[in-house]
């Protein structure tokens, strides 16, 4: 496997951090506060001073919401003011998400259907010939979920990579950070 896929490191952002926003306002602080799964808004994007979400967000967030056992609870960190990136890459960025460690496989394979449904199975992008040389155009696609493992200890793992290639890259770091653990 390529490692290159993956990246992985500690972060200082726990679920307190995001319940302090000012955007954060007293009725949605205790969903958030009571989540097991955030979708939260990037920061400082291409250096901005700003929280934004990527144009996928809205997508995602009524996908889970259909989706999502009714036994886990899931909330968005946005205030009524907020920006969305109109990204026009190659890469489809999921966004960035935060969860508790017991619901990380549920929203790993949420995240893979999703997927799945909406750039694999729907894939018409056609292989490009150029100097008679056929290059495969794969759907790239980036995601990056901090897994809250205590309030001092959450990790980062973002994915960026094939569409198709995203489910059995995150499941074999699940399985490789678990048994380090």
């Amino acid at each position: 496997m390529k490692t290159d896929l993956i990246s992985i490191h500690s972060i200082d952002k726990n679920k307190a951090y995001w319940v302090s926003q000012s955007f954060i306002d007293d009725g949605l602080k205790s969903k958030i506060e009571s989540a097991d799964i955030l979708i939260v808004p990037l920061e400082n994007f291409r250096g901005t001073n700003s929280f934004a979400f990527t144009s996928e967000t809205e997508k995602i967030y009524f996908f889970l919401q259909q989706n999502l056992p009714s036994d886990l609870l899931f909330e968005i960190c946005a205030g009524d003011d907020y920006q969305v990136l109109a990204l026009h890459a190659d890469v489809k960025r999921l966004g960035e998400f935060f969860v508790s460690n017991i619901a990380l496989p549920v929203l790993l394979s949420l995240l893979a259907s999703y997927i799945d449904r909406n750039y694999i199975a729907t894939s018409t992008t056609p292989n490009s010939i150029i100097n008679h040389t056929i290059i495969n155009q794969q759907i790239i696609v980036n995601a990056t979920i901090n897994i809250e493992l205590s309030e001092e200890n959450i990790i980062a793992i973002t994915y960026e990579g094939p569409a198709e290639d995203f489910q059995k890259y995150m499941k074999k770091t699940m399985e490789d950070f678990n048994a380090s653990n």
